[in-house]
């Protein structure tokens, strides 16, 4: 990445890289049939712990990962663009979105969830050699690929969820709910089909909004990441309500927006207790080191 700060990956470390995005690329699939259905995610968990940390140990810089990062999300989109073309192609009457499973959408959240979490991990209480000042740029570069691998992941999931199970029908009944806490309370007694999952899921859905907006606008506060999250979801609803693809309802802007705000919290509790850690001296660990014109110069 020329525009941020830091040396260049060597092309062995590189293609160590591409490996473990290939590698973690599979996971979903390979899970099918190395184990009982049971056991699918446990072991696309396990198997992304052990690529992440061995990849780490191997190499020592942040940036690998989100090289790894990249490539997994690559591929599967690419994979995605596929197989819906192919789907469309062969008149399937079922949409794509329909096909795809609960699993196949946690096991794309897992692959990058885990060595996001592990990366920042070993930041956060990073000592001696994994915090020197190329360190920093390369967690840097770390935190704007893998925030392009989530876009990745993002985009194809609210595809998913909103646009392919449209059927080309614009017609029939839609169900608009905008009675306050009507459907929140209906999860939390038990009453909706998918109850507190529901609630999780949307709610998570926006976390990296709140988390992520922040680290490319450092300006940016939280009466903004509300709107925006306030906006997002409506942008959502309104989605689902002119192709008819699901209800619309105001407890999910709600639970969008609380996302939202939980991302921007969970950004400064990190930046926070790295400060505290680290007695002021890298109080800024989710930042983006740009280059400038005296660097160029």
């Amino acid at each position: 990445m020329n525009f941020l700060k830091g040396k260049k990956l060597p092309i062995g470390h590189f293609f160590l890289a591409l490996a473990a995005g290939l590698m973690l690329f599979l996971l979903p699939t390979e899970a099918k049939v190395q184990c009982e259905q049971q056991f699918w995610l446990l072991y696309v968990l396990s198997v992304s712990v052990t690529i992440t940390v061995v990849l780490l140990l191997i190499v020592k810089k942040y940036e690998v990962m989100g090289v790894a990062l990249i490539t997994a999300t690559s591929l599967l989109a690419i994979r995605f663009v596929f197989e819906s073309i192919a789907s469309a192609m062969n008149g399937n009457s079922k949409p794509l979105g329909e096909e795809l499973t609960l699993y196949d959408m946690i096991s794309w959240v897992l692959i990058w969830f885990v060595p996001f979490a592990i990366t920042t991990s070993i930041k956060l209480f990073a000592v001696a050699s994994w915090n020197t000042r190329e360190k920093r740029y390369g967690f840097s570069k770390f935190l704007f690929l893998s925030s392009m691998a989530l876009l990745i992941i993002y985009v194809m999931i609210v595809f998913c969820k909103d646009i392919l199970p449209f059927n080309g029908d614009f017609s029939g009944d839609r169900q608009v709910v905008v009675v306050p806490f009507m459907r929140i309370v209906k999860c939390l007694t038990g009453e909706h089909t998918t109850g507190i999952f529901y609630i999780l899921w949307h709610c998570i859905l926006f976390i990296p909004i709140g988390f992520f907006l922040p680290i490319f606008i450092s300006k940016i506060r939280l009466v903004p990441i509300i709107l925006i999250g306030i906006a997002g979801g409506a942008f959502l609803e309104l989605c689902q309500l002119v192709l008819n693809t699901g209800s619309v309802c105001l407890d999910d802007i709600m639970m969008y927006t609380i996302g939202a705000m939980l991302g921007y919290g969970l950004k400064l509790l990190i930046e926070k207790t790295r400060s505290v850690l680290t007695l002021g001296h890298d109080a800024n660990m989710l930042k983006l080191y740009y280059i400038d014109k005296k660097d160029e110069e």
